[in-house]
């Protein structure tokens, strides 16, 4: 059974790394997965189709309006995706 040296907040991944003392003497890290890192999952990405229907656009219009109307689309791969937050957050703007 290995002995523990120290915890410490690794701040890059919010996760923990225990120290523990190896069986030659030397030190051995062990990363635990951070409590908050399941929490922060974004939810799934809107497609093109699915952003008309939101919109209640045709697919058309908001394939050829996506650009000038600024809909906070992003390319991944060759297909264009939209974060539901963001959508609202654009929404939101074009009320003001």
């Amino acid at each position: 059974m290995a002995l523990v040296t120290e915890i410490e907040l690794d701040a890059t991944s919010s996760g923990m790394v225990t120290l523990e003392a190896g069986r030659d003497g030397g030190e051995r890290r062990r990363r635990h997965a951070g409590r908050n890192q399941r929490k922060t999952m974004q939810p799934k990405l809107m497609t093109v189709d699915e952003v008309a229907e939101y919109l209640n656009k045709p697919r058309s219009w908001v394939y050829g309006n996506w650009k000038d109307e600024q809909i906070p689309f992003r390319k991944v791969g060759q297909s264009l995706r939209c974060r539901p937050l963001d959508l609202e957050k654009w929404l939101d703007q074009q009320i003001d």
